[in-house]
């Protein structure tokens, strides 16, 4: 092999060691990142579970302070009902003693 070819060789073969060790940096690089953006979106996850958890909570809740309104509700109405009914009693004796009927 002559010289000039020998150089050539000798330069070709760096390069090539270069590219190789370069690009055994970028796949350590790149399963880093990729190790970096698994561990952010776990956080996410969790993140977002536990949101998740919270709105299903409130909205038990609501759906339980929705139910007791509503029974309040109710038996405020009854108890209308009934103060009405003895005041309209009470009346009608009231007029019967009085001799209104």
């Amino acid at each position: 092999m002559n010289p000039d070819n020998e150089e050539l060789a000798h330069l070709i073969s760096g390069v090539s060691e270069s590219l190789h060790r370069e690009m055994e940096g970028l796949r350590r690089e790149s399963r880093e990142g990729f190790t970096r953006v698994n561990e952010q979106l776990d956080l996410m996850g969790t993140r977002l579970d536990r949101h998740g958890a919270l709105i299903q909570t409130g909205a038990r809740w609501s759906a339980r302070m929705t139910n007791w309104s509503e029974q309040v509700d109710r038996q405020q109405s009854e108890g209308d009902k009934k103060i009405a009914d003895l005041e309209r009693r009470v009346r009608n004796l009231e007029r019967k003693k009085n001799g209104q009927e």
